[in-house]
């Protein structure tokens, strides 16, 4: 079969070879410090290479997003900046690597960054609860609102000016005055005057709610 030229020399370029950035398998003792400071985790290093590596540590917990990487046994030192967790592994990513010679180096920068991480962390912490308290103040302005609304809609049922201050008298004449029309034995929908008698009731009972017991004290 005739096959073009273009694609003849197509088959026949050699195939590019892609490096690929080597990996060292072998198991690394190491340990973890997150603050700069001298506390540090007992960690073990796997598959390191130039631009990161994967570790294995039991305290999950206290690892934050960035911390240093000691190696010793390969004079190797890092700032690292965390890919990836799973439950007893973290990924990483080499911010800056060196050697041992320059650990009070990479102890100042990593306890400068430490300092704005936990600077960061309760900047966001505050501006949550910040968030927290408005949504709280909106929903008990709702809440509040709502709660005018429904006792404004009851006044009106009752035939009662909601503008106006009203007493226990006043009340049970305003539900007579109702009762007088929207009574099923006066032609009314008994839907009604159920509700009717339902608001009555709700709103007598806060007039006993704050009558005095008897006693004479406040109940």
């Amino acid at each position: 079969m005739f096959t073009p030229t273009v694609n003849r020399n197509r088959h026949a370029a050699p195939k590019k070879h892609v490096e690929r950035e080597e990996r060292v398998a072998k198991t690394k003792s190491a340990s973890i410090c997150v603050d700069g400071a001298d506390l540090q985790f007992a960690c073990t290093v796997r598959d390191i290479h130039t631009s990161g590596a994967r570790i294995s540590i039991m305290n999950m917990e206290s690892i934050a997003d960035g911390f240093m990487l000691i190696v010793r046994s390969d004079n190797l030192i890092a700032r690292c900046k965390v890919a990836w967790k799973k439950k007893n592994e973290v990924g990483v990513r080499f911010l800056r690597v060196g050697e041992l010679v320059e650990e009070e180096q990479f102890r100042r920068e990593q306890q400068y960054a430490y300092k704005k991480d936990v600077e960061l962390r309760s900047l966001q912490q505050q501006q949550a609860q910040n968030q927290a308290e408005a949504e709280a103040k909106a929903r008990e302005r709702a809440q509040a609102q709502k709660a005018v609304q429904m006792r404004i809609a009851q006044l009106q049922i009752m035939g009662m000016d909601p503008t106006k201050p009203y007493s226990e008298s006043d009340l049970k004449s305003a539900y007579r005055r109702q009762a007088m029309v929207k009574h099923p034995d006066q032609g009314g929908d008994p839907a009604a005057f159920q509700q009717l008698t339902d608001i009555y009731n709700m709103m007598l009972q806060a007039f006993d709610d704050v009558r005095p017991d008897k006693t004479g004290t406040d109940g």
